[in-house]
Parts: structure tokens; sequence; C-alpha cells
């Protein structure tokens, strides 16, 4: 909440929005062990660590990509229409895509695995349909949110989509 307030005044700078970007990382990597150890025989160490091996690298990809693309003027950050300006733009919007759309996969499908058991009370029922319906609207929401970067939707791309979210035009 804090760093949305401070992007308000001071607009959208790197570093906020890195410091965003990194934050949403290490929750969603925490939210993947928790949902993890609910398996039956548990969460291996081996498994937690991939998990936050690979939020660790997306964390580095993110960094790096800040530290390499170019800013409008004043240190401000391209808007994801603008992403074609530069491939390090494209790589620091594009990976977290790429990481919601993981972690609405792994879920979606840790969602499903648990739905087909027997023995799941009505109400586990019901709150796993709703995180598979949730992590199949978060792939949608993600693979927009990739073909806009990809030109594929938005201005001047000859389509038009309607959605609920700051980067979809009409």
């Amino acid at each position: 909440m804090l760093l949305r307030e401070y992007e308000a005044v001071y607009g959208d700078q790197v570093v906020v929005d890195l410091v965003k970007r990194l934050v949403f990382l290490v929750t969603m990597v925490s939210v993947a062990v928790l949902v993890m150890t609910f398996r039956r025989g548990g969460l291996s160490r081996r498994a937690a660590w991939r998990v936050a091996g690979a939020g660790a690298v997306l964390g580095v990809v993110d960094c790096v990509a800040a530290a390499a693309m170019p800013l409008r003027e004043g240190g401000l950050l391209y808007s994801y229409d603008q992403a074609g300006v530069s491939a390090w733009v494209g790589v620091y919007y594009g990976t977290y895509e790429v990481a919601l759309a993981a972690m609405a996969v792994a879920l979606g499908t840790g969602g499903v695995s648990a739905l087909v058991r027997r023995g799941q009370p009505g109400a586990a029922r019901v709150s796993l349909v709703l995180l598979v319906a949730a992590a199949g609207l978060t792939v949608v929401y993600a693979g927009v949110g990739v073909a806009s970067l990809a030109g594929l939707v938005g201005p001047g791309a000859g389509r038009c989509v309607t959605c609920c979210s700051w980067w979809c035009w009409c």
C-alpha cells in the first residue's frame, strides 16, 4: 500500500516498481511453497529450493532488466504499450506475466488434483472450484499481457481487448 502511494506522488519510478515486483514475487513463492506443503507426503526440501530458486532467478532477471532498460525523461518507465522501445522493457514486463502464469498453472493443477480426490467436504470442493477458476482467469490475464507486449492487442494492433485492467484498451 505504501509503495502504491509513493508511486502516485513520485510517478512510475523504476525503484518503486521494482520493489513492488520483488515483494509480489516473494509473496508468490511463499504461497507456492505453502500450498505445496498440503500435498500427501509433505514437501521435500529439494522441491522447496527449486521453487525458491525459480523465484530468485526471476528476481535477478527483473533486476537486470530494470538496470538495462532505457527510461523516459525523468527516469520514468515506459508503459506496456511502449514495450517495443527495447527488448529489456519487454523482458521487464514479461517476467511478471510469466511468473503470474506459472503460479496460476501450478495452483490450478494442485486444485484440480485435490478436487478429484474422494472424501473432500463440500465446502472444500467449492473453494477448490473457485481456486481453479481464478487460476484459469489469471492465465488469461497473463496471456493478454503477453499479447499486449508482443503487439498483438492494444493501440495500433487492429484488435481490441476489453477488460477491467489498466493495460487493456478500447
